[in-house]
C-alpha cells in the first residue's frame, strides 16, 4: 500500500513537470514513467498512457514590429499529457498472497512434513552463522591437497572445529543465563557480558604459558602461569575444572 501510493504521488508531480526541459518528447516521458514504476515496484499494479494534444499557435512571419495586415504563420507544439490506472484486482491478489512464499525441498512429503520443512528453513541461519564464521576471521585459503579424500579428510576437520566453536559458545551463554549473572572486565572491560563470542572467550587464555625450573637437586619443577579471576570466571561458564590449566594435568605421562 505504502508503495503504491508513492507511485501515485510520483505520477502527480511527474504531470507538473511534463513539456518543460528534458520531458518534451514521448520517449523521455516513457522513461520517466518507468523509472517510476521500477523504483517503488509496481509495475504490475498500474498501467499508463501518453497523449499528444498538439497546441497551434500564431506568430508573425517577420522579426520586428509588425506593419498592419502583416502576414502571420501557425505554429504547433506537441503537448503531452499523461494518465495512469490502477489494476485493482492484481492489487488484491498481491495483498492475498501477503506472508505467503513457497520452500522448496528434495526430500518426498512423507518424509518431510510441512511443520519440518519449515523449521528447517527457520534454522537454517544457524549454518549460515557458522559458513559466516568460516569466511571471516577465521579466513578459510585454498586448500593446496592433491587429491578429494584429504580435502574431505580437512574439511571434515574444519567442520568439528567449527562445531566446537558453536558447543562452546551455547554452553558458556546457558550456565550465565542459569547463574544470572554475566561477566566482569570482559571485551574489554565490559561489566555482566553475558553473550559472550567464543573467539573472545579463548583469547582470554593467550598468554597462558608452561615453564620448568631447573632444581639444584637437578629435578625440574613445572609450572603454568597462575589464572586470573576472569579465566577462572570463564571455566567456570564453561563447567572446566580448574585443575585442567595443572602442570600435573597437562604434562605428567607418568
Amino acid at each position: 500500500e505504502n508503495r503504491v501510493r508513492k507511485t501515485e504521488e510520483a505520477f502527480s508531480e511527474l504531470s507538473k513537470k511534463l513539456n518543460a526541459y528534458k520531458l518534451k518528447t514521448r520517449e523521455a516521458i516513457e522513461k520517466a514513467c518507468l523509472a517510476i514504476l521500477k523504483k517503488y515496484h509496481t509495475t504490475e499494479f498500474f498501467s499508463f498512457k501518453i497523449e499528444n494534444d498538439p497546441i497551434t499557435t500564431y506568430k508573425h512571419a517577420q522579426k520586428g514590429r509588425p506593419a498592419k495586415g502583416a502576414k502571420k504563420i501557425a505554429v504547433t507544439e506537441d503537448h503531452f499529457t499523461v494518465t495512469h490506472a490502477f489494476n485493482k484486482d492484481a492489487f488484491d491478489q498481491a495483498v492475498s498472497q501477503c506472508g505467503y512464499y513457497p520452500l522448496i525441498t528434495n526430500k518426498a512429503e512423507e518424509s518431510l512434513s510441512i511443520y519440518e520443512a519449515m523449521m528447517a528453513y527457520k534454522n537454517q541461519y544457524k549454518s549460515e552463522h557458522t559458513n559466516r564464521r568460516a569466511k571471516s576471521s577465521y579466513n578459510i585459503e585454498p586448500i593446496y591437497l592433491h587429491t578429494p579424500e584429504r580435502i574431505e579428510a580437512f574439511l571434515f576437520l574444519f567442520k568439528i572445529a567449527l562445531q566446537i566453536i558453536v558447543l562452546i559458545e551455547r554452553n558458556a551463554r546457558n550456565n550465565i543465563k542459569i547463574r544470572d549473572k554475566g561477566l566482569d572486565n570482559f571485551m574489554p572491560n565490559r561489566k555482566d557480558v553475558r553473550n559472550p563470542r567464543t573467539e573472545n572467550l579463548l583469547i582470554e587464555f593467550q598468554y597462558v604459558v608452561s615453564g620448568e625450573i631447573p632444581m639444584p637437586d637437578g629435578a625440574n619443577y613445572g609450572f603454568v602461569s597462575q589464572l586470573t579471576d576472569l579465566q577462572k570466571d570463564i571455566l567456570q561458564v564453561l563447567e572446566v575444572p580448574f585443575e585442567c590449566f595443572s602442570y600435573d594435568y597437562l604434562f605428567n605421562t607418568g
